[in-house]
């Protein structure tokens, strides 16, 4: 929520920080506002990185009540450091001049998923990939619907799920009603052991109602699979 993020003290650091530029990612929380208030005072260049774009936000009023306020926030900075061209595109549409966005993209490891890539092993079946947190935006019943179809299909694929979260008692439970044999679950998986879990795959699915980014796709893809996603992937 936005008093999760509080913290009095940045106040008291930035007015006597002597700093040339304040980096904020984001503007949700207590702390980025407060932040940015004392950067106003102290005439600190304030820049801003954010995941937002026009897909998110479905039009109406609230839509147009929220630009409104947003607008009026951007207002405030002086640079913007674009993650994407869909993200470039929201703040050209809430008025930000092209000559204060910068590039400055989404970057993951490279070579650290590309040597996953290389040592790839040859699987006996091809093997589909969900990892995501087990929530209703990320769509896993979808995943599991495509597991019944190819099952029913005679398909010979794998369907792995990686993660956990909310749904994932209902996943499993869904999975065993169905009496699928061809989906597989992993439970969490730390960052650290994400190279060798797409490298043991071939597809990736991102089946997210909305995404801000996805950066697993980014990962998927240095690690060398194909990539199925939906249309709403920032």
């Amino acid at each position: 929520g936005f008093w999760s993020l509080a913290t009095p003290a940045i106040w008291t650091e930035i007015r006597h920080g002597g700093y040339d530029l304040l980096w904020l990612h984001g503007y949700a929380y207590a702390a980025n506002l407060l932040a940015l208030a004392a950067a106003r005072m102290s005439g600190v260049k304030v820049a801003l990185r954010a995941e937002s774009h026009l897909l998110l936000y479905r039009p109406g009023l609230r839509r147009v009540l929220r630009n409104g306020l947003i607008a009026a926030l951007f207002r405030q900075f002086d640079w913007f450091f674009a993650i994407g061209s869909r993200n470039a595109d929201y703040l050209r549409y809430l008025g930000v001049r092209a000559s204060r966005i910068r590039r400055v993209p989404y970057a993951i490891d490279n070579e650290r998923f590309g040597a996953a890539r290389d040592a790839k092993d040859e699987p006996s079946r091809p093997v589909a990939l969900f990892a995501a947190k087990m929530v209703n935006r990320k769509d896993p019943l979808s995943f599991l619907e495509a597991a019944r179809l190819l099952e029913e299909r005679g398909i010979n694929v794998t369907l792995r799920m990686a993660g956990s979260g909310p749904m994932e008692s209902q996943l499993r439970e869904r999975a065993k009603s169905l009496g699928l044999r061809n989906i597989e679950f992993t439970g969490f998986v730390n960052q650290g052991a994400m190279p060798a879990l797409l490298a043991a795959a071939d597809i990736f699915v991102a089946t997210s109602d909305w995404e801000p980014w996805g950066l697993v796709v980014n990962e998927a893809m240095a690690a060398g699979l194909a990539i199925v996603a939906s249309d709403d992937m920032g």
